[in-house]
């Protein structure tokens, strides 16, 4: 303590003696001696001197003389004309004499000093945490000054100063996340901080603007992995592919952006061209059902007016393979499944890829001989039935005799065995309304199976 502050201390107690010193009429010398003690800050002298000189009799006026003293000790303490220790010290040396009716005073005036000296702490703690930049902790500190604190009313503006500020603080750092594209980092910030705030309105926009701004970096950064996976796969020649990653994006995230939109119209523009080549290249060789295939795929895979229009051009012209029509009777009669190969009794290999492969069975047994047949309607649609027949490596060594009749009139008639070598068959069949190919029951015992390759109707 200086001497220029313990100077001032001596004299604020002093004062206090003086006054009431002149106010106590009737005072003994002995009350007066032992505030000029304490405004001396004499407190062992006023302690000894209270124990030897105080009578009975001096109570009274010494008690209402001390209570004077330190009922004024809280405003003292509070303006920093006297200190914690010396009020302190006031206070034990009053509460040593035991006075009494004065244990009340002493507990309020004790409450008040500890009050006031949190308080005082309090602003020194809001002060530093404000200039540290941590306002939140500046506000909360600022709420505990004391009212009896001078420094009272500037905390009451620093608490609304100290909550602007770390609105201030918290935009600013929310801004700088999201600028870095933290946008969880972000939200997180405000959301955190809006039940901190009475009124967080401007924070509470904020979050609705970076939401969105998240929303739609997360749609950016999904469009360029989507369009980077599609890329690539356009760049290996997988067009059907790429077009599917774009469209099942699109149907997914509902995305609309022009940069999406223009990527799958070249993908789809490039596929059609591509596929319009295949097909007219196949629809040459005279592969139409083949043709037909790719056409009602590619329809699923992108819609053209160029496909609608080779398709009815293709129907126009095209004939009807075997396995098209639907055979209004069989007997022993069946289609070859897609991924399965026949092979004839010359070694020569057929595929049922193209689903229009056939075999047509006839057997002669001890109890049972049964030919093999097949009929249509044709309503005299067509012109001209052609195909290959060939005989089955599986047949016996027997003979039979395929026929192809219209409305019961023989047509075409080819004999078979297993030395038989594939044969074209074409056939006129303008006139005809029933069409029945038959497989005679072999001359012996045995099977014979034959092989209905690749048949189709002319219109």
């Amino acid at each position: 303590m200086s001497r220029k502050h313990g100077w001032k201390k001596t004299l604020t107690l002093a004062s206090s003696a003086a006054i009431l010193t002149t106010g106590l009429v009737g005072c003994t010398n002995k009350v007066e001696k032992i505030t000029s003690y304490f405004a001396e800050q004499n407190f062992e002298e006023a302690l000894n001197y209270y124990k030897s000189k105080i009578k009975d009799k001096d109570r009274e006026e010494l008690t209402a003389a001390l209570r004077e003293i330190i009922l004024a000790l809280p405003e003292q303490f509070a303006a920093d004309e006297i200190d914690y220790e010396l009020a302190r010290k006031t206070l034990d040396t009053v509460e040593a004499m035991h006075l009494s009716g004065m244990s009340e005073d002493l507990l309020v005036v004790r409450a008040k000093i500890q009050t006031l000296v949190n308080s005082k702490q309090a602003w020194l703690t809001a002060e530093q945490a404000f200039a540290d930049g941590d306002f939140l902790a500046a506000a909360a500190s600022y709420e505990r000054v004391d009212p009896m604190d001078p420094n009272h009313e500037a905390a009451v503006e620093q608490i609304a100063k100290s909550f602007a500020e770390y609105e201030a603080s918290i935009l600013a750092q929310a801004d700088a996340l999201a600028t870095q594209d933290d946008y969880d980092a972000a939200i997180s910030l405000l959301q955190e901080a809006i039940p901190n705030l009475e009124d967080a309105a401007a924070l509470e926009s904020r979050l609705e603007e970076i939401t969105a701004a998240a929303e739609e970096f997360r749609l950016a950064e999904e469009r360029r992995a989507v369009l980077a996976e599609a890329e690539e796969e356009a760049s290996n020649g997988n067009l059907e592919e790429a077009l599917g990653i774009l469209d099942r994006y699109k149907t997914q995230s509902g995305d609309s952006s022009a940069e999406l939109q223009t990527l799958y119209d070249q993908y789809a523009a490039d596929y059609i061209n591509a596929t319009l080549q295949q097909v007219q290249e196949i629809m040459d060789a005279g592969e139409y059902g083949e043709a037909l295939e790719i056409l009602e795929h590619a329809r699923q895979v992108a819609e053209s007016e160029q496909f609608d229009a080779l398709l009815a051009e293709i129907e126009a012209v095209r004939p009807v393979y075997l396995s098209e029509l639907r055979a209004e009777e069989r007997d022993r009669f069946e289609k070859i499944e897609r991924n399965e190969t026949l092979k004839d009794t010359q070694g020569n290999s057929y595929s049922a890829a193209s689903g229009n492969l056939f075999q047509l069975n006839a057997t002669k047994g001890s109890w049972t001989s049964e030919p093999g047949m097949v009929e249509y309607v044709l309503n005299s649609n067509y012109s001209l039935l052609s195909g290959v027949v060939a005989v089955d490596d599986e047949s016996d060594s027997v003979k039979s005799e395929l026929t192809i009749e219209g409305d019961g009139v023989v047509l075409y008639t080819l004999p078979l065995s297993v030395s038989t070598e594939p044969t074209t068959v074409s056939v006129d069949i303008s006139t005809v309304n029933v069409l029945k190919i038959q497989l005679a029951i072999p001359e012996n015992d045995g099977k014979l199976i034959a092989i209905l390759s690749g048949f189709y109707l002319e219109k």
